[in-house]
């Protein structure tokens, strides 16, 4: 009887113990996003950007060669977007004005239905450059968790719980900033870096992406500019190959 009184006080006692835990480790999920938010330019600010244009170069990069292209991509929040990846031929360009999905596909543009690229564009025109703040209502799915080795020492990271899976999405925090320095899983991360101030919000300037501990691509940007207004058919699908670096118009 005694092993019994015993065994019940240790369940009562777990039982209190982890909602408090569990209570206390969101807390620190919840502070860690917030603060990235509030350097970052704060909530308000970050959802109230009508547009944003980043231009600059990007890097593949594959045996310690590198091959550079020029890179811009065009956001009208929630639901425009372009990329294009140039030299004086077209390796990518793609976009989508919110209801026709096209590409470039070698020799012509077409306008695709594959899920995969749908679901990205959309994804990418509605979160780019604010996921935070759709993580920050996600929290829930989120735990504080151990820096993991491709990440920069003294970090302060989260990961992704729900669904379990292999490659749940950890985000790291710089300890000083409090700005995401890094995120992704062990096989597929990327680091970010080079926050500058872009009117009233901070975007990295400097992105590197890594496949199983490799550098396979750099991004550096050469400016970013908020609230353009953009032609409609910008992000309509051209009519012919609009190839080379464009960087104003």
């Amino acid at each position: 009887m005694k092993y019994v009184k015993i065994l019940f006080l240790n369940l009562g006692l777990l039982m209190l113990y982890f909602p408090v835990a569990y209570a206390k480790t969101q807390n620190e999920v919840q502070e860690l996003i917030s603060r990235h938010l509030d350097a970052s330019g704060g909530v308000e600010a970050l959802m109230s950007m009508r547009s944003i244009t980043r231009v600059g170069n990007i890097y593949f990069i594959n045996d310690q060669e590198e091959y550079q292209l020029c890179y811009r991509t065009d956001l009208i929040y929630p639901n425009m977007l372009r990329e294009q990846l140039k030299e004086e031929a077209i390796f990518i360009d793609r976009g989508t004005d919110g209801q026709t999905f096209w590409l470039w596909t070698g020799h012509e543009y077409e306008t695709t239905q594959d899920p995969g690229i749908i679901a990205y564009m959309v994804s990418t025109a509605e979160r780019a450059n604010r996921d935070m703040v759709w993580i920050l209502d996600e929290a829930e799915q989120y735990q504080i968790t151990d820096t993991p080795t491709w990440a920069p020492q003294k970090s302060a990271c989260i990961k992704e719980i729900a669904p379990q899976d292999e490659t749940n999405r950890t985000y790291c925090f710089d300890p000083q900033s409090g700005l995401v320095n890094v995120y992704g899983s062990d096989d597929h991360h990327r680091i970010l870096s080079d926050w500058r101030s872009v009117s009233n919000v901070k975007i990295p300037f400097y992105l590197s992406d890594y496949e199983n501990g490799k550098q396979r691509m750099k991004i550096q940007l050469e400016y970013a500019l908020l609230n353009l207004t953009f032609m409609e058919t910008h992000f309509q699908k051209p009519d012919a190959p609009q190839a080379g670096c464009v960087t104003m118009y």
